[in-house]
């Protein structure tokens, strides 16, 4: 789907489950490829069209910052207009830009982190599947179903706990 590569069908088989899979894979795509703008600007856009027009532009000359003192006030080193004023400082734009460009970067790469993620599962499972099956094949081929008689069930029995036992330890190997 995202190297946008038409494959081979064998024969008597169809490649799509439906008719407009492709149609529909490249929906999806472009889809989730025009989500990033929206996830990296509509919230600074919202802010900034609902934020109230108020002057909040302060120089580096006024040292008190706007904090009003009376007789009994005392100014802290750590001390914020808002701490003092009642007044919320509003966050500039560009913390705001920076901020949810963090956040999107950082949903985008866990997206395709994820998807890896279950890529590995993915393989991992077709592996464990092959090895079960070339297992099963060895133990019951050569061993298993070699004798006809009473003998024969007994070692069926004992190859398939043994087949139980190699399928499971494989698994664990693999996953640990």
């Amino acid at each position: 789907m995202m190297l946008f590569k038409e494959s081979e069908a064998p024969d008597k088989c169809d490649i799509y489950m439906f008719d407009f899979q492709p149609t529909l894979q490249y929906i999806l795509l472009f889809g989730a490829l025009l989500c990033i703008p929206v996830l990296l600007l509509a919230k600074p856009i919202y802010i900034k069209c609902t934020r109230r027009s108020r002057p909040h532009v302060r120089s580096n000359d006024d040292v008190n910052q706007g904090i009003k003192l009376d007789e009994h006030s005392e100014i802290h080193p750590n001390s914020t207009p808002a701490h003092h004023g009642g007044e919320e400082e509003a966050e500039a734009m560009s913390e705001i830009f920076i901020h949810q460009a963090i956040h999107t970067v950082e949903y985008v790469l866990n997206t395709v982190s994820h998807t890896a993620s279950y890529l590995r599962l993915w393989a991992l499972s077709l592996a464990h599947a092959q090895l079960s099956e070339v297992l099963w094949t060895m133990l019951f081929s050569l061993l298993g179903l070699k004798y006809s008689s009473y003998l024969g069930a007994v070692t069926a029995f004992i190859m398939f706990a043994v087949w139980v036992f190699f399928t499971i330890a494989i698994l664990v190997t693999m996953e640990g």
